[in-house]
């Protein structure tokens, strides 16, 4: 039930984060009384920083295939990735996010049915899927009740 409510809370924050970076005031705005930095000159770092963010999903990714590292490592990965490409504006983020996702999943069930895995791990990738969170967020929770 926690991880349910925290992954409400992230995807509630990913709405926000995207409504914000659309909304974002203009650089050195008065009323702000802050120097915001120029698009250009945060041009070069956002790029790296999406690159570094890709790095290390692929390097967690082989370690949770590889059964190094449970589900939970890769999935924050997988959320910092999406988080950097938001800010970057890459298009299709969200869908990349959920294949992504889709892919955790599909591996924690394999490592489940060959008893190198846990349940735990199936159930924390199958609640980091966009379609889950956006259904628990609409229309609540699913009963634990089973």
């Amino acid at each position: 039930m926690t991880t349910r409510l925290s992954l409400a809370f992230v995807a509630s924050m990913l709405l926000v984060t995207a409504i914000g970076v659309a909304a974002e005031p203009q650089a050195g705005s008065a009323a702000q009384g802050v120097n915001v930095p120029l698009p250009g000159e945060l041009g070069n770092v956002l790029p790296m920083r999406r690159e570094a963010a890709m790095r290390e999903y692929e390097a967690r990714i082989t370690e949770f295939k590889s059964g190094k590292v449970p589900a939970n490592v890769v999935l924050q990965s997988n959320l910092r990735l999406l988080h950097i490409s938001l800010a970057t504006a890459s298009p299709n983020a969200a869908v990349e996010y959920d294949r992504r996702a889709a892919e955790i999943e599909a591996t924690a069930r394999k490592h489940l049915a060959v008893e190198s895995g846990s349940r735990q791990d199936v159930e924390q990738a199958k609640s980091a899927r966009l379609d889950v969170i956006l259904k628990d967020l609409l229309v609540g929770p699913a009963s634990d009740n089973r």
